[in-house]
């Protein structure tokens, strides 16, 4: 099943110690309109292995939770930043995303 949602608004939290090298550094959840929580997005250290993504249906909204490297988290917070509209999409465990929308050649962000 494939879940699309526009994301409206977002939260990061990064972590403190944690009990194992293997849990996150830091998350981004993210929410659409009035508040409905849409997932999250993960950080792993670096050599860390990264779960797949997952799709959670007993939630309405549907929810995703994608995994991905500490590497990727500067980019990910900066499309959520700068960009208008992002939306995240899911279709399996390995074909899950945050992207933007359709934007003009030349246009100037300011």
């Amino acid at each position: 099943m494939t879940t699309y949602q526009t994301i409206e608004k977002y939260k990061l939290i990064y972590y403190g110690r944690r009990n194992s090298e293997s849990e996150c550094i830091a998350q981004i959840s993210f929410s659409g309109n009035q508040n409905q929580r849409l997932g999250y997005m993960r950080f792993y250290k670096e050599g860390q292995p990264i779960p797949y993504n997952q799709e959670i249906t007993t939630t309405t909204p549907k929810q995703v939770i994608l995994h991905s490297s500490e590497n990727q988290l500067d980019r990910v917070v900066d499309m959520l930043r700068n960009e208008k509209p992002c939306s995240v999409y899911y279709s399996s465990s390995t074909d899950a995303k945050i992207y933007t929308g359709r934007e003009p050649v030349g246009e100037e962000e300011t």
